[in-house]
């Protein structure tokens, strides 16, 4: 990988991998983008704590606007009954916001998993409060789910989570800052069975120069 000077990296130059780290070809980032999909259906095996570090490591290497940039934090909760809280908190939060236009889907409290049976949910908060900084949480993000993908574990985003986990109620249960923005919900584990094959959209392309 050339450097902005066109020389080529030094090993020293390349960021250290911690211990606990899955191996660097455990999947190629392109297999990795087209079979990573959103799993609701989980199953009860735990994720490794070694899995967590590695992927909060992962996350914290996307790219940012500031090379000393450190506008990233992170809550992790496996504790199952704070995860039924918090999504009957939600699913509060969710019929208040959509009200009567979504009656179908109302819940009452208690009776929906917003978290679609997974044991853990990581969150990532943005710390700079700045917008300019929220796209930061979003590549870090899916540097974590295309790890988690790369490591046989599967991610859906819970973007209902989010109004609720930026709450005062909430920051202090998970001892967050007040300052902090909630932006992604993600909630992971070992997947239920084989994922579907989904087909995209081809790219819309307005523009090409060349």
């Amino acid at each position: 990988m050339p450097d902005p000077k066109g020389s080529p990296l030094a090993a020293d130059d390349i960021p250290p991998r911690p211990a606990f780290a899955p191996g660097r070809r455990t999947m190629t980032i392109m297999d990795a983008i087209y079979s990573r999909r959103a799993v609701r259906r989980f199953t009860a095996a735990p994720v490794p704590e070694t899995a967590i570090h590695a992927l909060l490591y992962a996350a914290v290497q996307a790219p940012t606007l500031a090379q000393d940039s450190a506008a990233l934090g992170f809550s992790v909760i496996g504790d199952r009954q704070v995860l039924c809280d918090l999504s009957e908190w939600t699913g509060r939060l969710y019929n208040a916001v959509e009200g009567q236009a979504m009656t179908p889907h109302r819940a009452e409290a208690g009776d929906l998993d917003f978290f679609h049976g997974g044991h853990l949910l990581m969150v990532i908060y943005d710390l700079s409060g700045e917008a300019r900084h929220v796209p930061e949480c979003w590549m870090a993000a899916e540097n974590l789910m295309l790890a988690a993908c790369g490591m046989g574990l599967g991610t859906c985003l819970i973007a209902p989570a989010v109004d609720a986990l930026n709450g005062a109620e909430w920051k202090r249960r998970l001892d967050v800052p007040k300052a902090a923005l909630a932006v992604a919900a993600i909630v992971l584990g070992t997947p239920e069975g084989p994922l579907p094959t989904v087909n995209r959209f081809p790219p819309e392309v307005f523009s090409w120069l060349s």
